[in-house]
């Protein structure tokens, strides 16, 4: 436990700030970020709040330090976002026979159109959120909104979300989407072909639906390694891409279609305004702004 004299836990909070920065905590050679030392801290004040009834935390000259580690780290540089044409590459690259492919397209495109989150519906190794998608939080519905029973009448996907990272509280909420009227990448048929599989291999109702076997779930680095290939197919540096590049590219290409920024911030659950970093302007968008808003001012 840290003293409760505000200069000597400082000065000792500012010694771990110090060691993590060069050291990292329970790692080899890497030392952690600014941000990941600020949260540190915060956990280690709370834990002296909740169990000695004081906080703890660095003094203004002690926090300096951290202002000085943020100015000469390497900028956090976001993943970009995924774009139509990487999303044709990795429908084109994949073998529809085989069952992994099928359910990695799938979640790819669930991915891309529900913006989600890696942790609402993939599987890191052995770990998978409680609140990850499963079959039951999946209804495909017809024109009346009443569940189908074949693609054909299927016009809906209705998604429940019961919690996220966002949602601390697990208050929930549904999203639901048409058909795209594209007959390669829908988010509708998406969800109709993960349920079926899901219900093929005898998967339990309530277990996750990007299931590949009955003991095996998609991972997150089969997501992140398709998209990388697809980014470097498309002359792009695969490094910049990742997994969040589907929910970040879900937003950009929402924006870059007009919809409103509130609208993309509530349909992608964001609780803050980090949407308006992950979104891109395209080029030929921003190429045209300087005209608009000439022809915008009457002279």
């Amino acid at each position: 436990w840290l003293p409760e004299d505000r200069a000597l836990h400082s000065y000792q909070l500012a010694l771990f700030a110090v060691f993590c920065w060069q050291n990292g905590f329970r790692t080899t050679g890497q030392g952690n970020s600014a941000s990941t030392i600020l949260s540190k801290i915060c956990h280690i004040s709370w834990h002296h709040q909740c169990q000695l009834g004081f906080n703890v935390g660095l003094l203004p000259g002690h926090k300096l330090a951290i202002t000085g580690m943020r100015r000469i780290s390497e900028p956090n540089l976001r993943k970009q976002p995924i774009t139509v044409a990487m999303l044709r590459t990795i429908h084109r690259s994949l073998n529809f026979s085989c069952s992994h492919d099928r359910v990695l397209w799938g979640a790819t495109v669930m991915g891309f159109f529900y913006l989600l989150r890696r942790s609402e519906y993939l599987a890191q190794g052995k770990r998978i959120q409680h609140y990850a998608i499963t079959r039951a939080d999946v209804q495909v519905t017809d024109g009346n909104h009443q569940p189908c029973k074949s693609l054909a009448s299927a016009k809906y996907a209705v998604v429940r979300f019961r919690g996220s990272k966002a949602d601390q509280f697990g208050k929930g909420t549904t999203r639901t989407l048409a058909r795209s009227g594209s007959p390669w990448c829908c988010p509708v048929q998406a969800l109709w072909f993960l349920v079926e599989h899901h219900q093929s291999i005898g998967a339990h109702v309530n277990s996750p639906l990007c299931k590949v076997g009955p003991r095996q779930i998609l991972q997150v680095n089969d997501v992140a390694t398709a998209i990388k290939h697809a980014a470097a197919a498309n002359g792009e540096n695969p490094d910049r891409f990742g997994s969040h590049s589907l929910r970040s590219g879900g937003a950009t290409a929402l924006f870059n279609a007009g919809v409103d920024s509130l609208a993309v911030k509530k349909f992608g659950r964001w609780r803050s305004d980090a949407v308006e970093a992950y979104t891109v302007l395209k080029t030929d968008l921003s190429s045209t702004l300087a005209k608009q808003m000439l022809t915008s001012i009457h002279d």
